[in-house]
């Protein structure tokens, strides 16, 4: 089988430390036996905002109760913002929503029509402690958690409504999990619980607890 690795958008904004265990996870599946390649990632950089166009309204319209304010004043603020965003939506603007979105499944239609399944970082950086509001990517900057979060990558799949699976790829310097991620043809979930048993038998993946913090 064949794993296209997609640079562009899945390695712009993505901590080193990510990408290290995105080749891990390749050199391993090399290993048992996969042809492992590189493929353009460039296309994808509007798809958070699509993702938003096209979930926002969805979000709005599956909790008509927050249209009471006495509701929505209990709700946070951010939260608030993706209701009101959903709420001023115009059938135009939803229509365009829904075309974009349309690109983005070709986008990916496009590439596993050469590939069997695509390798990518399921998230921008390792796990980030409860308390930070901002994470150091190394050569891509610092960016702040609620601007680039923990579904940057994955939101381009669900818009494409493609299967995926995660693999617990490493652990950062700090020991929390990094995940790399694994994208299938539609309904081909078999292929990619398949390379993941691959996976685990070439690279020796055993389960492990995290050492807990030190009290003070």
């Amino acid at each position: 089988m064949r794993i296209g690795v997609p640079n562009g958008y899945f390695a712009d904004t993505t901590h080193d430390e990510v990408l290290d265990a995105v080749l891990a996870t390749g050199t391993a599946l090399e290993a048992a036996g996969m042809t492992v390649e590189p493929v353009d990632g460039h296309g994808l950089e509007a798809v958070r905002g699509v993702w938003m166009r096209v979930c926002c309204p969805e979000f709005a319209e599956a909790h008509p109760l927050l249209k009471d304010p006495t509701r929505r004043r209990l709700v946070a603020p951010s939260v608030v913002e993706w209701l009101e965003l959903g709420e001023s939506q115009t059938p135009g603007a939803r229509a365009l929503a829904v075309r974009a979105r349309d690109a983005v499944a070709g986008w990916f239609q496009d590439r596993l029509r050469l590939f069997d399944a695509l390798l990518i970082p399921t998230t921008p950086y390792a796990a980030p402690r409860a308390d930070q509001s901002e994470v150091e990517l190394g050569a891509a900057g610092v960016v702040e958690v609620n601007r680039i979060g923990p579904g940057w990558m994955t939101s381009s799949v669900n818009l494409a409504g493609l299967p995926a699976l995660n693999l617990p790829a490493g652990r950062s310097a700090e020991g929390l999990p990094i995940g790399v991620s694994l994208v299938g043809r539609d309904r081909e979930e078999g292929t990619l619980l398949r390379l993941a048993a691959m996976w685990e038998m070439a690279s020796g993946y055993r389960g492990t607890w995290p050492d807990l913090p030190v009290s003070p």
